[in-house]
């Protein structure tokens, strides 16, 4: 008989567990997805002396950093587009998405590796989220550029 007791009593607490959680005051909390993963998009090209679009910047290398020091990198394909995978989780409740930055560290073209504040490229760009889609939050950044070196006598009176 007793042994009849604790199963039940088991399978009550059991049920009572996976109800929800509750904050210390006895209010529902609000499920958050924290295990969901986030991807940074963006777009890397190359400007003219005059700052106009020259063309995408394949191979850029792009970082996101967060304050807790996750970070995660990746090179822009062919068409200068970005997206990187990094381990910081939508709404982690200690240091959210929102608060990392992503900046552009490095251009492969030798005859446009200048980096320029564009969108915040140097000095490091805010995350706007975009969707949850597939298990994944998405946030853009940017647009990115770097430029040839350019002298004075490059710009126009």
């Amino acid at each position: 008989m007793q042994l009849l007791y604790a199963f039940l009593l088991l399978l009550i607490l059991g049920d009572a567990s996976a109800a929800g959680e509750y904050s210390e005051d006895g209010d529902d909390q609000e499920e958050t997805s924290t295990d969901l993963t986030t991807v940074v998009q963006g777009f890397v090209s190359c400007q003219d002396c005059d700052g106009n679009f020259d063309k995408p910047s394949p191979g850029a290398l792009v970082r996101v950093e967060c304050r807790d020091g996750s970070y995660g990198e990746a090179a822009s394909n062919r068409d200068g587009f970005f997206q990187i995978k990094f381990p910081q989780t939508y709404k982690s409740v200690y240091d959210p998405p929102e608060s990392c930055k992503a900046m552009i560290l490095a251009s492969p073209d030798r005859s446009c590796d200048t980096a320029t504040d564009l969108g915040g490229g140097k000095k490091g760009a805010a995350l706007e989220f975009e969707k949850i889609f597939m298990g994944e939050a998405f946030y853009k950044t940017g647009p990115f550029a770097f430029t040839p070196y350019c002298t004075d006598e490059d710009e126009e009176p």
